[in-house]
């Protein structure tokens, strides 16, 4: 047994959010060591993992007769992105 959501679209926006404040950050502060601004974005590349945890498979596998066991759990959204932005 194994739960999912129907939509996960929402989750995906938040992690993209949250990618994407991480990278300009990192961005602002090379720009700032190197004494120049952020000018324009020159690429967006993206990559995404959808992660299932493990946990209630290995309840199940331990249940051999035994009545099915739910456990709680997450369902995570990772998502990394790669921003090129050019300096001036």
């Amino acid at each position: 047994l194994e739960f999912d959501l129907d939509d996960r679209s929402d989750l995906a926006t938040r992690a993209r959010e949250l990618a994407w404040t991480a990278a300009e950050s990192k961005a602002r502060q090379f720009a700032y060591l190197a004494d120049k601004d952020l000018v324009e974005v020159l690429e967006v590349l993206e990559d995404f993992d959808q992660i299932v945890p493990m946990r209630g498979r290995v309840a199940a596998m331990k249940a051999d007769s035994a009545p099915i066991a739910v456990e709680r759990g997450e369902i995570e959204e990772s998502i990394s992105v790669r921003v090129r932005w050019a300096m001036a």
